[in-house]
């Protein structure tokens, strides 16, 4: 097997640098000093890395490095998609036949409770 030595030059770099801000303007909603002090110990970082490990692609290394620097968020509360359930009960609706109908208006009574309520 021959396994070619990739070397990445100045423009996978800055693609890597690109990547690292665009993420950190994302997050942040600017890039200000503090971001760009991450941004700057992210690619040092990412550099001494690749030189340990000079097949790794430097995007990767420095978004990895940039991910270690980032404090680490708590989990973020559950986002409401549907409204909560309620639990209802659900009546029968009393039944009149036509049976019923036509024995209440034979007798002209109420006592037939079996007939339903009208």
């Amino acid at each position: 097997m021959n396994q070619g030595i990739t070397v990445h030059g100045p423009r996978e770099w800055s693609e890597a640098q690109r990547r690292a801000e665009t993420y950190l303007r994302v997050l942040s909603g600017r890039l200000g000093s503090a971001e760009e002090q991450l941004l700057a110990q992210a690619l040092i970082t990412a550099r001494e890395q690749h030189r340990a490990d000079p097949a790794a692609h430097p995007v990767t290394l420095a978004m990895e490095s940039l991910f270690a620097l980032l404090p680490a968020e708590g989990p973020s509360p559950p986002v409401a998609m549907t409204p909560p359930i309620q639990r209802v009960t659900m009546l029968p609706e009393k039944t009149e036949f036509p049976f019923h109908d036509g024995l209440r208006q034979l007798f002209h009574t109420q006592l037939l409770p079996f007939a339903g309520a009208r």
